[in-house]
């Protein structure tokens, strides 16, 4: 898609880093990254674009305006135009000035003709490594501070990409408790998207899914549980990872619990600390939860597969045997017309 980073945003150019992450928060409503992935991804290059720009801007802003006109013309600055700036300014070095002829392009994202083209990060190296690795990550821990609303449904995600939480009752105990969502919970509407939420995502098992209907009855909204997509999620081929895991204590799981014992109070805590580490990780997180999904979808092609040749067996041995059985009864029907032949031959030969 060719569309420009603010058309992603849906906002007018713009230096002020308010303003992107506010409609950041607004355009992050509408892609998910499982549903549509490319766009989810788009609007991550663009709001990241959009933020070194107003960085970018801002660092600008406190250089003088003839240093800017110099650097603008190109014919540059040295320390001794301007005695004492560095100084006072607490640096030894000349700084890198970022020039506005320096564009970068982004995959999928173009700047329109006539706005603030894309800048390359000014600094030392510590400095740009330390930005774009900021840059790397998600930034949900910004987006929706004061949207509870949002702030929960993440939260519903945090847990389900958690292999230790997802099907943990006490850890979904302890969500459906928590004061700060309590009037969310009263709220057909609310419930609608958590539902909604929840059947997006991948790795919970039937009694979790029971207990969260537990969760809907207890506030009068029974007509939740009969919808068509909470039916088809509750179904046996929906879950049948739970052949393979139901019992099987992984590696990250047994860490989990080491930190959970070692590191803190209780589950509480430790689901605090995870919830903490998520906003700030989501990409990390959302990666490992999206590979173990692919690996599950790959064993059960596997055994789909499997079944499908037992299938293919079964009906071509069953082929054979009544191919076999034909042959049979032909070959008897061949022998009983020969005896019959014979014995009218006989019969002529005696008279």
């Amino acid at each position: 898609m060719n569309k420009s980073i603010w058309e992603w945003l849906e906002i007018e150019p713009t230096g002020e880093i308010s303003e992107i992450r506010a409609a950041y928060a607004r355009q992050v409503k509408k892609y998910h990254p499982e549903d549509t992935p490319e766009e989810f991804e788009q609007l991550q290059k663009a709001y990241k674009s959009a933020l070194r720009q107003a960085r970018a801007a801002k660092r600008m802003e406190t250089v003088p305006q003839s240093v800017q006109e110099s650097q603008k013309s190109g014919s540059g600055f040295e320390k001794r135009d301007m005695p004492g700036f560095f100084e006072n300014a607490g640096m030894t070095e000349e700084p890198n000035v970022p020039s506005w002829e320096n564009t970068g392009s982004m995959s999928g994202v173009t700047s329109e003709p006539g706005t603030t083209p894309d800048l390359e990060i000014a600094g030392t190296p510590d400095e740009v490594e330390s930005e774009i690795e900021s840059d790397s990550e998600y930034d949900f821990a910004e987006v929706g501070k004061d949207e509870p609303e949002q702030q929960c449904l993440k939260e519903i995600e945090y847990i389900i990409m958690n292999p230790y939480l997802r099907n943990t009752e006490e850890a979904w105990n302890i969500f459906f408790n928590r004061e700060r969502y309590r009037q969310l919970f009263k709220q057909q509407e609310f419930c609608e998207k958590m539902q909604d939420r929840i059947c997006r995502m991948w790795g919970l098992q039937r009694k979790t899914l029971f207990l969260i209907e537990q969760q809907f009855k207890a506030e009068g909204y029974e007509q939740l549980i009969e919808k068509k997509e909470w039916k088809q999620k509750k179904s046996f081929i929906r879950n049948l990872h739970i052949i393979s895991y139901k019992n099987k204590k992984t590696q990250k799981q047994k860490n989990l619990n080491k930190l959970l014992e070692n590191q803190t109070n209780g589950l509480e805590d430790y689901m605090d600390l995870y919830m903490n580490y998520t906003s700030q990780s989501y990409g990390a997180v959302y990666e490992e939860y999206r590979i173990n999904r692919c690996q599950f979808k790959q064993m059960l092609i596997s055994i789909i597969i499997l079944i499908l040749f037992m299938i293919i067996g079964i009906c071509a041995n069953r082929s054979v045997q009544k191919s076999a059985a034909k042959k049979r009864q032909e070959q008897q029907q061949e022998r009983y017309v020969d005896g019959l032949k014979k014995s009218v031959k006989v019969q002529k030969s005696n008279q």
